[in-house]
């Protein structure tokens, strides 16, 4: 396991963020935006590297308790607890095949409380929450719509609003009389080394002040060791199975294709003959920078194609790309099915902590079936490409690893039988999924 042992590394954004809290304190229309540690007031992300101790136990982090209380009682509590980071403990307590406790929706906003009084109960934590004074604490983020605030203030921000209710509870304990203690030169948020080692989020997204004599950001530390290559191996769901592609596919391939705007955004086609479609098959069966998949209909021939491409073992990233569905694959469970299960397997099997899909800005079919999986948008590279003779624009997108156990959760529930009706209509929106779920 890689720990955290040294506190030191964050020595200068926390005094920072330490110093800026304890100021003067904030009015009530003063708004405090937090998300990633490496912005002022990171502490209060349940990811920060502050242990509590509740129920006889040591907790590494919040988003450990909290994770771990969706199983109490059970041998999953422990492993939670014992997790390498929050982000791993994040990951485990969204696995559903370990049995949810049956009240947890009814028990979690309360489960946060519990872990939170406990993280801020002493100084240093406890005066950056009281300094924030009367200011709103929000939790900026497009990931969470329930304890975020969905990224455009649409959300429910429940974690802000924990914190303003710990809050309060502080400052009704402290008395009148109580103010925030000053923040000295040697002040800093992060716990003393005495408390024992505490795991980081090594794929986490905060950046953390380096410990190299110039106090300059630097990113977190990453679990080392690169992730596997894909293989040609064969991956089979309910309705849809991927398998390597290869020559024999081409002939249902030719004819489920033969509709020259699928091939407008693609990197080659259309073709004018049988004979130069299976010389492209072939070509891609055989690449060596790319693995590509047949997507095979459990009960019928292969309808389209997609690639893992771009593949980094050492930076543990990896691009969807070459999309092929042909009309027959278009808007059905089969598709989306395909798609998930190459995400299963680039995070699952293989490691991966980045997961990539461009696509032509002027793409909009492509550009919404990225949002609708659950792809974050990066923003567009212009003039990035030149394909067919045409200028291509690239719109980026990516999942991590961070935003894939809820991904996972969505499209587990959305392939569920149980949302489809008995004309095979979808009951719940993939996305509504995604937005109501709370991992």
């Amino acid at each position: 396991h890689r720990l955290f042992t040294s506190f030191s590394t964050a020595r200068a954004l926390c005094q920072l963020t330490h110093a800026m809290a304890t100021s003067t304190p904030r009015r009530a229309d003063a708004v405090i935006k937090f998300y990633r540690q490496n912005d002022p007031y990171g502490e209060f992300s349940n990811f920060s590297a502050h242990p509590i101790t509740l129920r006889g136990k040591v907790w590494p982090t919040a988003e450990h308790y909290f994770q771990a209380m969706k199983f109490p009682g059970t041998e999953h509590e422990e492993e939670i607890r014992l997790a390498r980071t929050p982000a791993q403990a994040k990951k485990m307590g969204g696995d559903r095949w370990r049995g949810l406790r049956a009240d947890w929706e009814q028990v979690k906003d309360e489960i946060m409380y519990d872990c939170l009084i406990e993280k801020f109960a002493e100084p240093p934590l406890r005066d950056v929450l009281l300094g924030t004074g009367d200011a709103k604490i929000v939790e900026h983020t497009r990931n969470d719509r329930y304890w975020g605030d969905g990224g455009d203030g649409t959300g429910r921000n429940q974690l802000g609003k924990t914190l303003m209710r710990v809050r309060a509870e502080l400052r009704r304990q402290a008395g009148p009389a109580a103010p925030p203690t000053a923040a000295g030169p040697a002040s800093r948020t992060t716990p003393a080394a005495a408390d024992g080692p505490v795991p980081m989020a090594a794929d986490g997204p905060a950046p953390m002040a380096a410990d190299n004599g110039v106090d300059l950001p630097v990113g977190e530390p990453v679990s080392s060791g690169p992730s596997r290559a894909p293989e040609r191996v064969t991956l089979t769901g309910r309705t849809v199975r991927l398998e390597p592609l290869a020559g024999p596919h081409a002939a249902s391939l030719f004819e489920s294709t033969q509709v020259d705007s699928l091939w407008t955004y693609m990197g080659d086609g259309p073709f004018a003959t049988r004979a130069e479609f299976d010389a492209s098959i072939v070509k891609k069966a055989t690449a060596a920078d790319a693995i590509f998949f047949a997507i095979v209909p459990l009960s019928g021939e292969a309808l389209g194609y997609a690639s893992l491409m771009r593949i980094d073992e050492a930076n543990r990233v990896v691009e969807v790309g070459n999309i092929m569905l042909s009309p027959a694959l278009q808007g059905t469970t089969m598709a989306t099915e395909a798609l998930y299960l190459l995400a299963k397997y680039v995070f699952d099997d293989l490691g991966y902590r980045r997961y990539e899909w461009k696509c032509n800005s002027l793409n909009a079919p492509s550009r919404r079936a990225a949002v609708r999986l659950g792809f974050v948008e990066e923003g567009v590279f212009r003039q990035h490409m030149v394909v067919k003779g045409r200028n291509r624009d690239t719109a980026w997108y990516a999942m991590l690893d961070g935003d894939w156990p809820r991904c996972q959760a969505a499209f587990e529930a959305w392939l569920a039988p149980g949302n489809f009706d008995e004309h095979g209509r979808q009951r719940e929106a993939l996305q509504q999924i995604r937005e109501r779920l709370v991992l």
